[in-house]
């Protein structure tokens, strides 16, 4: 549980935020710009989705920590320099212009946004490589106190700047992100240095190179790749639709909003690697995950299908209205059956990490990647679905395609599965 808390509290922020924004003059637009602005730099983001990962593998002495570390500072660096290249005029008119095709309102918003969020992507690494830590060595409690004082430092920002600042629009969103994700990697460093500590003099029994890392984590990164091209692609086809601010903002807040109800199977990828490392039975870890899956199914169907509590969640909570809400709830009814499958693509992609056979997870995000790209041309130029179909729909046949393409490839090693 404290591996899903951790893995899906963005999905519980980006709707709380929505909420906050959407009481702003030009709700769509400020809402739009920002969900559009996260989405290109969480594209820039992409390897902190695959850092705790890589700390649970290698993370197994001091030693090992700090070769660990090097590499992580290499990649930080890398990672920084293209953030800031993102808010370089010309590249920024590029991106919004040709890429997404937007201008008005909605481009401002995204631009400004834009700005606020470029050492998002160093921190995200940083957190969850602190957070890999806390699993690795069994401090849960970490988790759990850092998530929660990560999450109220965005909130509280983000209201306090919505009310007592001069800032408005997209960028109280933005920075909100910014400063409570280093409140919260600053109170994880302190908790991890008070509750972990290693024998320094034990250098020798770590058999980790900077080689075998990135050999390691090159295919993961690129399996983390694809879903983080996935928005961005997802955004560039739903600014051409008839109402593109609505488009986004209506898939971007489902999606928030799906992922806060789906929020134990975010933890199944982590978890299920702990407890492989530590010996732990392959039917029982995989069975437990598939009880996680038809559980939270039976969760999102409740407060997808029944009127009234989506009423509630939407209008009276969130505090949508109109049109924006309509294509909200159409979006998380179109996401309502994934609990399940999302459940498979994570466990027998955590057997495949385990066993250190990453290169299959090129090929699976290779089809993904096909897939999405096929989905979104042909329901653009080829059908009349509204946008939030287009957007949803893109989001649960991806996820569907790469669940099964996942089994197929790990499924010639489950006969010796241990």
């Amino acid at each position: 549980m404290p591996a899903a808390i951790n893995l899906s509290i963005s999905g519980l922020i980006s709707p709380a935020i929505s909420s906050i924004l959407s009481r702003s003059e030009d709700p769509a637009n400020v809402i739009g710009g920002y969900g559009l602005s996260l989405s290109i730099i969480m594209l820039v983001a992409f390897p902190h989705l695959r850092t705790q990962q890589l700390t649970i593998v290698f993370a197994e002495s001091y030693y090992s920590i700090i070769i660990l570390r090097k590499f992580l500072l290499r990649l930080l660096l890398l990672i920084l320099v293209v953030s800031i290249l993102l808010v370089i005029p010309y590249v920024n008119n590029f991106i919004f212009n040709v890429i997404f095709n937007i201008t008005g309102e909605l481009k401002i918003q995204a631009s400004q946004s834009l700005i606020w969020l470029i050492p998002l992507p160093c921190l995200l690494i940083i957190k969850m490589h602190f957070y890999g830590l806390a699993l690795k060595f069994l401090k849960p409690g970490i988790i759990w106190t850092g998530t929660t004082f990560g999450t109220l430092s965005i909130l509280i920002i983000c209201i306090f700047l919505t009310i007592f600042s001069q800032i408005n629009g997209a960028s109280v969103g933005s920075i909100s992100m910014t400063v409570g994700t280093l409140l919260e990697i600053i109170f994880v460093h302190i908790s991890l240095k008070r509750k972990i500590s290693f024998d320094n003099k034990q250098f020798d029994n770590s058999n980790i190179s900077m080689i075998k890392i990135t050999r390691f984590f090159l295919p993961l990164c690129f399996a983390a790749l694809i879903p983080s091209i996935t928005f961005p692609l997802i955004n560039s086809g739903l600014t051409r639709t008839p109402t593109p601010e609505v488009s986004i903002s209506a898939v971007s807040i489902g999606v928030g909003i799906f992922y806060v109800m789906a929020m134990a199977i975010n933890g199944i990828q982590s978890t299920s690697i702990t407890l492989m490392t530590r010996g732990i039975n392959f039917n029982w870890i995989r069975n437990f995950s598939l009880g996680v899956g038809i559980i939270t199914l039976a969760i999102t169907l409740i407060f997808i299908h029944i009127q009234f509590i989506n009423n509630l969640l939407i209008i009276r909570l969130i505090g949508l209205s109109g049109t924006l809400s309509e294509e909200t709830i159409k979006t998380l009814k179109i996401l309502s059956f994934l609990p399940p499958i999302l459940v498979i693509e994570q466990f027998y992609s955590a057997y495949l990490i385990f066993k250190k056979d990453t290169l299959p997870l090129v090929y699976i995000n290779l089809w993904r990647l096909l897939v999405l790209i096929s989905w979104i041309y042909i329901s653009i130029f080829y059908t009349n679905f509204s946008g939030t179909t287009i957007g949803a729909g893109a989001c649960a046949i991806t996820l569907t395609s790469e669940a099964l393409i996942t089994w197929i490839y790990a499924k010639k090693n489950i006969k010796n599965p241990l």
